[in-house]
């Protein structure tokens, strides 16, 4: 990465007015304009492919060379912001894992500016923004009344969705939106019925050395309705349990 620093905010900066930046070979470096919030200005050459990341680093190394570096924050302090190509609006570039070439910045002109307000959703305005192709703002402003419909009718079904599960007490909101993975009821299910060995369930315990060779396997007969970790526990702790062998399962 190449750069040239300046410490004024007036300067040429005809070297990044372009046709189209984004339009030429895709091994070409691209010169970015960058303004800081202490009102410097400098220029860094960077490759099409650079995360925003690795170019806020570059940027903050050379930022340490020129004055009023003591002004700045953190780097984490800060986002880059820039004109969207395609919604001609400000955009926080919040996500720095973007590649230059993705962000495509109007005229490669960036700023860094204090992170403000909520992240997450500066992330998602950014995608949305991406895969409609215009800014939310003016997708907002259409006159539509296809788009309209559609808003009325999903909104109705989102309310009438939340106002059957209004009523419903927290534990029951909770059950709904993080299900349990076991059986709400005590007793055992049909299909393990069949599987039980006169009326018990066994459990089969291994225990493998791995200093020698030797190792042992224990099975316990447990009562199906009061099997639980901790009525097991204390049988195979405390020896009381049988001892497997070739012609099966001895209690």
């Amino acid at each position: 990465m190449e750069s040239e620093l300046n410490p004024y905010v007036m300067v040429d900066t005809t070297t990044s007015y372009l046709p189209d930046v984004w339009t030429l070979d895709q091994d070409t470096d691209v010169t970015l304009d960058v303004l800081l919030p202490n009102g410097c200005f400098m220029n860094v050459t960077v490759p099409r492919d650079a995360t925003l990341h690795e170019i806020k680093e570059e940027v903050w190394e050379l930022a340490q060379r020129v004055p009023l570096f003591g002004l700045l924050r953190d780097s984490d302090s800060y986002v880059f912001q820039c004109i969207n190509l395609s919604t001609a609006e400000r955009e926080d570039l919040t996500e720095e894992d973007r590649r230059l070439c993705e962000v495509r910045p109007f005229q490669g002109v960036i700023r860094l500016v204090e992170r403000k307000g909520d992240e997450e959703e500066k992330a998602l305005h950014s995608r949305l923004n991406f895969v409609i192709g215009i800014g939310l703002r003016e997708f907002d402003e259409q006159k539509d009344p296809e788009v309209h419909d559609f808003r009325k009718q999903t909104r109705l079904f989102c309310e009438n969705v939340c106002s059957m599960f209004g009523p419903n007490t927290w534990e029951q909101q909770v059950l709904r939106q993080y299900p349990v993975s076991i059986e709400s009821s005590a007793d055992l299910p049909h299909y393990l019925q069949a599987k039980l060995y006169e009326g018990n369930l066994v459990l089969a315990i291994s225990v493998d050395h791995q200093s020698s060779e030797v190792g042992f396997h224990f099975l316990l007969k447990i009562k199906s309705e009061v099997a639980s970790p901790f009525d097991m526990r204390p049988r195979w702790t405390s020896g009381k349990v049988s001892i497997s062998g070739p012609e099966g399962p001895r209690f």
